[in-house]
């Protein structure tokens, strides 16, 4: 479980640009690589977490980041993938606001 961090309240939004693949590529844009096997599940969420760790310290959004968790995930996405299985947003990395409930955590 992740302690609280202070908030960080009042600065300035971060805006970069984006290329394929990248954390900061749209939805859909994501889901499509995934499916047509531009990139893995794992490469989307290391990007996430490159992301995370870099802008983090600035825009303070994470209270909590379970990488590991995340990169098991992905792992186990990426093997239904393989295996041909397909669902909208298999593989996709998403973000689980702090207040919602979720098991084992």
């Amino acid at each position: 479980m992740c302690a609280p961090r202070p908030g960080a309240y009042g600065r300035r939004m971060i805006h970069e640009p984006t290329s394929p693949g990248s954390s900061l590529t749209g939805l859909v844009e994501q889901a499509r690589l995934v499916r047509e096997g531009s990139v893995t599940s794992r490469d989307l969420v290391e990007a996430s977490l490159e992301t995370i760790e870099r802008l983090d310290p600035k825009i303070n959004a994470f209270r909590c980041v379970l990488a590991e968790s995340a990169r098991a995930g992905a792992d186990a996405a990426q093997a239904r993938l393989d295996a041909g299985e397909r669902a909208p947003l298999l593989g996709v990395p998403v973000a689980v606001k702090d207040n919602v409930d979720m098991a084992g955590e």
